[in-house]
């Protein structure tokens, strides 16, 4: 781990100060991390502001207290704690925050590590002290379990820290992270009001639970996807944009520059990578961090099915091909095993019919469970529930194999969401999603109904941000569908504000009725 002074002078041997001679102008930033990627000079870079600097960290030597021992806390910069009366020979050091430099200053962060239980009273007098705002957690929530050391929060709606008192406002559940408000009181006599507190707890940091790669190569790896990162913000900005900004921003996606191209191409290649975009669907294959995995020892990997994120989860789809004659039992094995209750068939045209891969009329065994038609409603859509099992899971089907091409209407596409949307799951099982590859049908599907749901939540979408996690789970789902998706959420927005202005009609008429009579 790296360290740094803040406001006094390094000694020879330890990280040296900000030099504006290494700093890039904006304008030059792009091409200057170009150049690493092509001269893989990041290694030199890293090894730079990583050197060892020797720092006195005794102050953090609290085994007993911490639940790491990859970093330390530096004496100089330590995070003071107020002792309160009584409390002389107490040790306030033990839950280890470090004051670190920002742009508008040396104390504009305070790093920490997650405290234990017998350190959260610590951390809340921190938190009340320093006057903090907002508390950043990353921690892999999968990863750890139980409801244990990570959680400092309240278990139920509030709970009593020393002198502290939290209470659990709300809390916003997304698919990368989880946003909770917190009002902080104390409860001495003669203190000041109530203070707001924003929590965000990035729960898939890394991404996958345990890292693949030892600690110095992941945050290698990390060091690179900050400049990465940097390189996204100054090419394109804020890309999360409101419902009533929605046009303008597409208009202008869509201008000629004086290269000849077009923003709406460099984002689609920024989505795609290098690798680029010339995919067949046969060449879908799912990375391995999102593959399937059984509870069996047999693989599931000839289905290529692969989890995919949603707005409000992680795990929110299943992207995989039509069943083949010898995979269709593996196929109801996983939605089984998943427990799926909603499958979305979109089988197409291209290359011949899939095949009905569900019973009718007789129930089908496959193994150790039965599977059952129940009901059917014919339509352009068709739905159709099926019974899996003795212990019975309730499947709903929704058919479309009309599904329009990327280049079709985008109205007709929303149909398919209207219907699912109206009779969805809940209890946060996934849905799965089939085409004759797992490819651009389903994906395209995935995506409009995370950018649906994002615009009812929020009232703004990120068609960059949510096609590119997409297109890293399952890569070479892109092939025409990018200027397609801009063009479905045009037409919701439009679908919404046609309905605001049809409610604020119907309230103004029935104004006027009450007050005639």
């Amino acid at each position: 781990t790296a360290h740094f002074y803040i406001d006094d002078v390094p000694p020879p041997g330890e990280a040296p100060t900000f030099d504006k001679e290494t700093a890039f102008p904006v304008k030059d930033f792009v091409r200057h991390v170009t150049e690493l990627h092509r001269t893989q000079s990041f290694q030199r870079e890293f090894k730079a502001c990583t050197v060892d600097m020797q720092m006195k960290t005794q102050s953090s030597n609290f085994p007993e207290e911490t639940k790491e021992t990859d970093s330390s806390a530096e004496d100089r910069h330590r995070t003071p704690l107020l002792l309160d009366s009584g409390e002389e020979g107490k040790s306030t050091d033990r839950i280890n925050t470090n004051y670190v430099q920002g742009l508008k200053g040396s104390q504009s962060y305070i790093t920490t590590r997650g405290p234990l239980a017998s350190c959260v009273e610590d951390f809340w007098k921190t938190i009340w002290e320093q006057n903090v705002g907002v508390i950043v957690m990353i921690s892999n929530q999968e990863g750890k379990g139980k409801r244990g050391g990570d959680w400092f929060w309240p278990p139920e709606t509030q709970e009593d820290y020393g002198s502290l008192l939290v209470t659990e406002k709300k809390c916003k559940v997304r698919a990368f992270y989880t946003q909770r408000t917190f009002s902080v009181r104390s409860t001495k006599k003669g203190s000041e009001k109530d203070r707001t507190v924003e929590l965000y707890h990035y729960t898939q940091w890394p991404d996958g639970g345990v890292p693949e790669f030892a600690l110095p190569l992941l945050s290698f790896e990390q060091f690179v996807f900050i400049y990465d990162a940097l390189v996204e913000a100054i090419l394109f900005g804020e890309t999360e944009v409101e419902e009533t900004h929605l046009h303008k921003y597409v208009d202008e996606l869509f201008t000629t520059q004086t290269t000849g191209g077009t923003q709406m191409q460099e984002q689609f290649q920024l989505v795609c990578g290098s690798a680029a975009l010339e995919n067949r669907d046969c060449s879908v294959i799912p990375v391995d961090r999102s593959l399937m995995s059984d509870s069996s020892e047999e693989s599931l990997d000839h289905i290529k099915a692969s989890f995919v994120s949603g707005y409000r989860m992680r795990r929110e789809f299943i992207i995989t091909q039509n069943p083949l004659p010898g995979t269709i039992g593996d196929f109801w094995r996983m939605i089984w095993e998943q427990r799926v209750q909603l499958i979305v068939s979109l089988p197409g045209t291209e290359g011949g019919e899939s095949g009905v891969f569900w019973p009718h009329r007789e129930p089908v065994n496959y193994g150790t469970f039965t599977v059952t038609e129940t009901s059917k409603t014919c339509s352009s859509l068709s739905t159709e529930d099926v019974l899996v099992g003795e212990s019975v899971l309730e499947v709903r089907l929704c058919s479309a194999p009309c599904w329009p091409d990327p280049e079709g209407p985008p109205s007709q596409s929303l149909e398919l969401l209207s219907l699912v949307g109206g009779g969805g799951p809940g209890g946060g099982t996934p849905t799965a999603v089939h085409d004759q590859a797992g490819g651009v049908r389903s994906s395209s599907f995935c995506l409009l109904s995370s950018l649906t749901q994002q615009l009812e939540a929020e009232g703004s979408v990120d068609v960059f941000q949510t096609a590119k996690l997409l297109n890293l789970m399952r890569p070479g789902s892109f092939r025409h569908i990018y200027q397609f998706l801009y063009k479905a959420v045009l037409v919701l927005v439009t679908r919404r504000a046609d309905n605001k202005e049809v409610q604020v009609q119907i309230s103004a008429e029935e104004g006027t009725s009450l007050q005639s009579l």
